[in-house]
């Protein structure tokens, strides 16, 4: 269902002209392209960094961006940007060696709470990257977080949950000790979410729901309890049965509080990368999820940074603000294959790859 609908949504950005010109047509446009990446296939890249390097192709880091688009030097047509989001260990394993051997470079995007982390790199590693010049690390946010933003119980925690990573998971701390590093209860109902920064008041969720829930799937054998292939239907009918005897008080932060947790998710992740890396200065931010909202793009510009990246969508709120940030859209990798030179992909044929890899793979890049 879920790839029905990613391609859906493709096709409805095809016909709304949402693509930058090169993917559509057999020209630049008249702005530079961004890639965006978070796994890497090791084979995959590396053809792609060669069709780069067969066509000309150079790559520009953040400050190099920067005098194109806030100081108006002229970029040159062969002019691209890779970013990285996550900062996933295949980012040194497998892009960073590619990237030096090609001789290009690339912007990765982390979020300081999770780094050392596992599937994550540590910061040794990011250390020798940032010092190599090949990869320009900027702010991802602080937590990578999701947040409860209503009572509306869209799935409980079983056995088999999928997580591509555990920032998945909507945060219920905040904090160093966050419940977000550990799984939670089998049982525990999972409120309707989304990112940190997309703009909605965090819901604190309720204390007698959640117990009813564990304590339901805990009586029942636990592990034992999720065999049962209508487990859900079950759990969800005495969900609703409890829920029409009691009388619930919703607490949801306040607008101060709103903005202190954004505030954080914005200016921690800055201070960090720049006290762990030495000599760099933060002035980009990738949109976790690219999730976003006015006041998130407000606080961002007013915390110093000046380019901000997000997904395929344009952002016209930053138009109303002071013009001091630049809001960038991305597209995913395959779309390099695009990109006007010799042996350019068909639309088709970038389409077909893509649709491969999110089925093999359960995610795109």
């Amino acid at each position: 269902m879920a790839l029905i609908t990613e391609f859906y949504q493709m096709f409805k950005d095809m016909i709304t002209g949402s693509y930058p010109d090169y993917v559509t047509k057999n020209q630049m446009g008249d702005e530079i392209p961004v890639f965006l990446y978070h796994r890497i296939d090791r084979k995959v890249f590396e053809d792609q960094l060669r069709y780069l390097k067969d066509n000309g192709y150079q790559t520009l880091n953040i400050m190099q961006l920067g005098d194109c688009l806030v100081q108006g030097k002229n970029p040159s047509v062969k002019d691209i940007v890779m970013t990285f989001d996550d900062g996933l260990d295949d980012l040194y394993s497998v892009a960073y060696p590619l990237l030096r051997s090609y001789q290009f470079q690339a912007v990765a995007f982390i979020a300081p709470y999770w780094i050392g982390e596992e599937g994550v790199i540590n910061w040794s590693q990011a250390q020798e990257m940032h010092q190599s010049g090949v990869i320009d690390f900027q702010a991802h946010s602080y937590t990578h977080g999701r947040i409860y933003i209503s009572p509306k119980i869209v799935d409980f925690f079983h056995p088999t949950y999928h997580f591509y990573h555990r920032w998945q998971f909507p945060l219920l701390n905040n904090g160093p000790a966050g419940f977000e590093k550990q799984l939670p209860p089998l049982g525990m109902p999972i409120y309707q979410h989304a990112s940190s920064l997309a703009g909605s008041k965090k819901y604190f969720g309720n204390k007698a729901v959640e117990t009813f829930c564990i304590d339901y799937v805990k009586n029942r054998g636990e592990e034992k309890f999720f065999k049962n292939p209508f487990w859900r239907s079950r759990l969800k009918k005495a969900v609703r049965m409890i829920l029409n005897g009691m009388s619930l008080d919703h607490k949801y932060e306040t607008t101060k509080g709103q903005t202190k947790r954004i505030e954080k998710e914005i200016k921690q992740s800055k201070k960090i990368i720049e006290e762990k890396l030495p000599g760099k200065e933060v002035i980009a931010f990738s949109y976790p999820y690219s999730e976003r909202s006015e006041i998130s793009n407000h606080l961002l510009c007013k915390s110093g940074y000046r380019l901000v990246f997000g997904g395929i969508e344009k952002d016209l709120a930053f138009g109303s603000l002071d013009g001091s940030c630049i809001y960038l859209r991305r597209v995913n990798g395959d779309f390099v294959y695009r990109l006007p030179g010799s042996h350019r992909s068909s639309l088709l044929k970038v389409y077909y790859n893509k649709g491969l890899r999110r089925l093999l793979w359960g995610h795109n890049y």
